[in-house]
């Protein structure tokens, strides 16, 4: 059913605010969010609550992405309703999603520039709390055009090589691996936030059975899921590849150049492979948690034709990590520790407005790591022209994320790669490209499982799925980073957020100096060199991970879970984004409007919770199953 409202021009008033609210949100033309938006988050007010007791529970509530409305789902729907009609805001329908909010579907997608406008007109209404723009995120991740044979490929797969000369900004796994053979393991999972897996008839699955747990589908519109409904149990990826018959024949395709004519990726494919290629098969190549037996991935799909709203993105995390909200799909009976989001989106997370998409990504990340997951994200692969930007995307840029740039194999800086800043983070080999023509793949590429359909998935011989030599971006670094943590879980369960970032950056070799063929280093990163440059800890995060030395440092923890020191976190680590004069931006921003701040304190506390390590992790260990070696356990069919 369609809803209409009364349109209203734009005036002069109206293009002001969006010129101002650009203007505030640092949007350059190399930064520029993706031109599509398929609808609106919006919470309303409490109206349960009046005055210091209103403004209480708006400072808190929204910390709480389990916060459900006290009138009901009904009654919010009747009041969203009203609002949305009363302010000429057109929508197809609405749904209740985290944080206590709703969920706003347009009758088609539409620029963001117009998804603004109708955003700041529900703003005016005196019922609204806040509103953002559910917008698409993107993969952070491109391929090129060869492909190798669909024969074993171990030795095809340069990231998963040992350490040497020409190597120097791999992963080190084989050296993790051996330390961890014979060693006692409790299980361990990463929870793959992406476009879903192959179908249960293919023959892909081949290469990844016993390594699945059930996952689930959050890619609400079933245009873009390809699979005739919205939410559901079946992460099956169907397919993002779009042709030009079917982009004129629909309105969502239609109207927006962002969602572009393409062939299927099978991104979510690619990712999980990385992690969970079952090793000895004789099948083709492995994944970084080849040591770890039985299942290791528990996939999420969010992704679908043109990418992944920021709602459905933000519930999928949630559920992954076992975080009940409001209209949420049963629980996720095998909650994960680690989540690995290979998606971005440009801008900051410390966008001062509350309610902006730079303030849900903020909390959902607190509310993560209040359950004690750990967020690994890409850095985001630059502006589209090969060049690397000087911030990473959202998530990634959020406090208390581990991001993830990219290296070429030899350890300098890939072209494209968005450089991290201070805070976590680190770097690690996710292939690179013609530095002289752009997108023109060459050798230094990262082997993983594809396939290829050029639309929907062919399951007819397992020649349809080929380790592509040249999946490239900062998607195949994050995996990496994702699988060292659960490796490090899996020796030590009790590890905190905390723990696992301060021992994954304190697990990392010296950037290598990269000269080139006459023996001229490249430059150092910095924001005027961010293509082709050598890594600095000030730019690219603490240094190259090494899975061997990572295992090392929670083999050294074991029984200290908590205990990381907290001398080890940057100052700005889950602590409130500041204005110039020092205050919380937040509460500045509520001063300005009357109430609405996010409780500097509440943020505070959970900082020091985190630190010392109060956390779910004991309850979490009494509903896993008991530890296990790794001859005892095989995985399962």
């Amino acid at each position: 059913m369609r809803h209409r409202g009364r349109r209203q021009p734009r005036t002069l008033a109206w293009w002001l605010t969006t010129l101002w609210a650009i203007v505030l949100c640092g949007v350059t033309p190399a930064q520029a969010e993706p031109a599509l938006a398929v609808g609106m988050i919006v919470k309303l007010k409490d109206t349960s609550a009046t005055g210091v007791a209103r403004q209480a529970a708006q400072s808190v509530v929204r910390l709480q992405a389990s916060a459900v409305p006290r009138e009901g789902d009904a009654a919010q729907a009747r009041r969203l309703g009203l609002a949305l009609s009363r302010q000429g805001v057109a929508h197809f329908g609405q749904r209740a999603t985290a944080f206590a909010a709703r969920v706003v579907r347009f009758e088609r997608p539409m620029p963001l520039d117009q998804a603004e406008a109708e955003a700041t007109r529900m703003r005016r209404h005196p019922d609204v709390e806040w509103v953002l723009v559910d917008q698409l995120v993107t993969a952070a991740s491109f391929t090129g055009q060869q492909v190798l044979a669909s024969d074993p490929l171990q030795a095809q797969q340069t990231w998963l090589q040992p350490l040497s000369p020409g190597l120097e900004g791999v992963v080190n796994a084989p050296a993790a691996w051996q330390r961890l053979a014979g060693m006692t393991l409790a299980p361990a999972a990463v929870g793959v936030v992406d476009s879903g897996v192959p179908p249960a008839a293919d023959h892909a699955l081949a290469d990844l059975q016993g390594r699945l747990w059930p996952g689930y589908d959050f890619v609400s519109t079933s245009a873009y899921a390809r699979d005739g409904n919205g939410l559901d149990d079946d992460p099956t990826d169907m397919g993002n590849g779009l042709s030009e018959a079917e982009k004129q024949s629909s309105d969502l395709f239609r109207l927006v150049d962002d969602c572009r004519v393409r062939d299927s990726d099978w991104h979510g494919l690619s990712v999980t492979y990385m992690l969970a290629g079952a090793p000895d098969n004789g099948r083709r190549g492995l994944g970084i948690l080849a040591a770890l037996p039985g299942a290791v991935v528990v996939p999420v799909r969010v992704a679908g034709v043109c990418g992944a709203a920021v709602s459905d993105l933000v519930e999928g995390m949630l559920w992954a990590a076992g975080v009940s909200y409001q209209g949420s799909p049963p629980p996720n009976p095998h909650p994960v520790r680690v989540l690995n989001v290979s998606f971005g989106i440009a801008g900051s997370c410390e966008e001062p407005t509350v309610g902006s998409l730079g303030w849900l990504m903020r909390n959902t990340v607190l509310t993560l790591a209040a359950n004690n997951v750990l967020v690994v994200a890409s850095a985001g692969n630059g502006d589209g022209q090969g060049r690397g930007l000087s911030v990473p995307t959202r998530p990634a840029s959020c406090r208390g994320v581990m991001a993830v740039t990219g290296l070429d194999m030899r350890g300098y800086k890939a072209r494209y790669a968005n450089l991290i800043g201070g805070g976590f983070g680190v770097a690690v080999h996710s292939g690179n490209v013609n530095e002289e023509r752009y997108l023109e793949a060459v050798g230094d590429g990262i082997a993983t499982l594809v396939n290829t359909g050029e639309v929907s998935p062919q399951t007819g011989s397992d020649s349809h799925y080929v380790m592509s030599a040249y999946q490239i971006g900062t998607s195949y670094a994050a995996p990496q980073v994702a699988g060292v943590a659960a490796m490090m879980l899996a020796v030590d369960p009790t590890l905190t957020v905390n723990d696992l970032l301060v021992g994954l950056t304190s697990s990392v070799r010296p950037f290598p100096l990269v000269t080139d063929a006459q023996g001229v280093p490249y430059p150092l990163c910095d924001a005027t060199h961010t293509t082709r440059c050598n890594c600095t800890p000030q730019v690219c995060g603490a240094g190259v991970l090494d899975a061997g030395l990572a295992v090392d440092w929670a083999q050294a923890h074991v029984g200290q879970g908590g205990n990381a020191p907290a001398s080890a976190l940057p100052a700005t680590f889950f602590q409130p984004a500041r204005d110039a004069a020092g205050r919380s931006i937040e509460d500045s921003k509520a001063r300005q409007s009357g109430g609405g701040a996010v409780d500097e304190l509440a943020l505070l506390a959970l900082a020091g919770l985190l630190a010392t390590g109060l956390n779910r992790s004991s309850r979490r260990q009494a509903r896993a199953p008991q530890p296990h070696t790794r001859q005892a356990m095989k995985p399962l069919s």
